[in-house]
C-alpha cells in the first residue's frame, strides 16, 4: 500500500513539475522576441568631419581605411554614384555621400597627387578648384541603455558561408538537427568536466547562448540554466534556425574598442581589422569566431600572442 501511495505521489509531483514548465513556456512564448535589424538601434556619436586639403598626406591620415570605413567601394571606372571612388597613380575620383544634417549633396570631386599627398583638390565634371570638399563624419561610438555600443546589422545573407561553417563546426555541429537543446553536447561537456575535475567545456548550443545573452543575467546557477533551456526551446519553436543564426551573429559580444562595446561580426569585422565581411581572409574569420569564448582574453587589440596563439 505504502508503495502505492509513494508512487502516486511521485507521479503527481512530477506531473505538477512538467505542468509548470509547460505553464511558463508558454508565458516565455508570449514575452519573447528576437530583435529584427537593428529596430532598437542605439544614439550614434560621430567623430569630426574629414577634410580633403591640399597637403594631406594619404598614408598617414589613412585615407583610404576611413573610405572604407565609411564603405566606399573602389571602381575600376569612372565612379558614378555615390560612394564610389577609382584610384590611379595620380589621382583619386570620388562620389562623395550626401551629408543631409550639412546640407551638402552627392557629388564628385578629384584629388590630384604628389609624392604621396594631396596637391589639388577638383570638383568635377569641370575641374575647378573646390573650396571646401570634406568626408562625412565616421560613427565612433552609440549609447543604448546608458553603455557604449555599437551594432551593424548584417542580414545572413550577407555574412559569407565561410563564417557561418566556422561558427558552427567551433561552437555548434549540431545546430541544424537539435531543438535548442543538443544532449550530446550536454554530455560530453558533462564527462569531461567530471574526469577533469573542473569545469573546462560546456554544452550550450548557439540557441542557449543567444538566450543567456539576450534575455538573462551571466550568473551561473540551476534556475539561470533552467530559464535558459526553456527560453532556447521556445525559441526553436517560434522562429527558422535562419533567424536565430542571423540574431547570433549580429548580437554576440564580441569585446571592446575603448570604452565601446562591440556587437556582432560585421562591427567585429571593421573595428579589428577595418575591412567588411566579405574582405576577411580565413585568419580573419577564425580569429572573430574565437574571440566568442574570451572576447576581452583573446583580443587583438589587448593581447595579439594570445589571440594569434588561439
Amino acid at each position: 500500500m505504502w508503495i502505492r501511495r509513494v508512487l502516486f505521489t511521485s507521479l503527481g509531483i512530477l506531473g505538477a513539475g512538467v505542468a509548470g514548465l509547460v505553464v511558463y513556456g508558454f508565458i516565455l512564448s508570449t514575452s519573447l522576441a528576437l530583435p529584427k535589424s537593428d529596430e532598437h538601434p542605439p544614439l550614434l556619436i560621430y567623430g569630426a568631419p574629414f577634410a580633403l586639403t591640399p597637403g594631406l598626406s594619404v598614408e598617414r591620415s589613412g585615407l583610404f581605411e576611413r573610405l572604407h570605413r565609411l564603405e566606399y567601394r573602389r571602381v575600376h571606372t569612372q565612379p558614378k554614384a555615390a560612394g564610389e571612388y577609382l584610384m590611379t597613380d595620380d589621382v583619386i575620383d570620388l562620389v562623395l555621400h550626401a551629408q543631409e544634417e550639412a546640407q551638402f549633396p552627392a557629388r564628385a570631386v578629384r584629388l590630384r597627387l604628389a609624392n604621396g599627398e594631396v596637391s589639388e583638390v577638383l570638383s568635377l565634371p569641370d575641374e575647378q578648384p573646390a573650396p571646401f570638399v570634406a568626408l562625412e563624419p565616421a560613427v565612433i561610438s552609440g549609447m543604448r541603455a546608458g553603455s557604449k555600443q555599437v551594432r551593424e546589422w548584417i542580414p545572413l545573407s550577407r555574412i559569407p558561408p565561410m563564417l557561418v561553417q566556422t561558427l558552427l563546426a567551433v561552437e555548434d555541429r549540431r545546430f541544424f538537427s537539435h531543438y535548442g537543446i543538443d544532449p550530446i553536447a550536454v554530455g560530453r561537456a558533462l564527462w569531461t568536466n567530471i574526469t577533469r575535475g573542473a569545469v573546462v567545456q560546456g554544452g550550450s548550443t548557439l540557441t542557449q547562448q543567444l538566450a543567456k545573452n539576450l534575455y538573462y543575467s551571466p550568473q551561473r546557477t540551476m534556475r539561470r540554466k533552467l530559464q535558459e533551456f526553456m527560453a532556447a526551446l521556445v525559441l526553436e519553436f517560434k522562429y527558422r534556425k535562419e533567424d536565430i543564426l542571423e540574431s547570433y551573429l549580429n548580437e554576440i559580444y564580441l569585446g571592446q574598442a575603448g570604452s565601446v562595446s562591440i556587437y556582432g561580426v560585421g562591427e567585429a569585422a571593421h573595428r579589428y581589422f577595418g575591412k567588411g565581411l566579405d574582405e576577411l581572409s580565413v585568419d580573419e574569420v577564425a580569429l572573430i569566431v574565437g574571440l566568442i569564448k574570451g572576447p576581452n582574453t583573446y583580443s587583438p587589440v589587448k593581447n595579439v600572442e594570445d589571440a594569434t596563439r588561439s
